[in-house]
């Protein structure tokens, strides 16, 4: 219910084979982006988790390699998911 008036997450490719989640996130909650190239695989972290301490209705992760791998460009599906916990 917390989350009902803010708006629902995208995810985006740049055309250079990077890809933005935007979401929203609220204060006093930790948050972890997870991501798998193909279902049948096991869910792994990109990158730690994070805090937040104001309410944002766009928090941007970007998908460029550096904590995910392979490279997004070189697969030919991901999936992500957000994992939220309190404190």
């Amino acid at each position: 219910a917390e989350f009902n008036r803010l708006p629902q997450g995208l995810i985006e490719s740049d055309g250079d084979g990077d890809f933005t989640l935007t979401f929203p996130v609220l204060a006093g909650r930790s948050y972890r982006v997870w991501y798998v190239d193909d279902l049948t695989q096991t869910w792994q972290t990109a990158g730690s988790s994070f805090s937040i301490t104001e309410d944002d209705p766009a928090h941007v992760f970007t998908d460029d390699g550096t904590a995910t791998s392979p490279h997004p460009d070189f697969v030919d599906h991901r999936f992500f998911k957000i994992e939220i916990t309190r404190p």
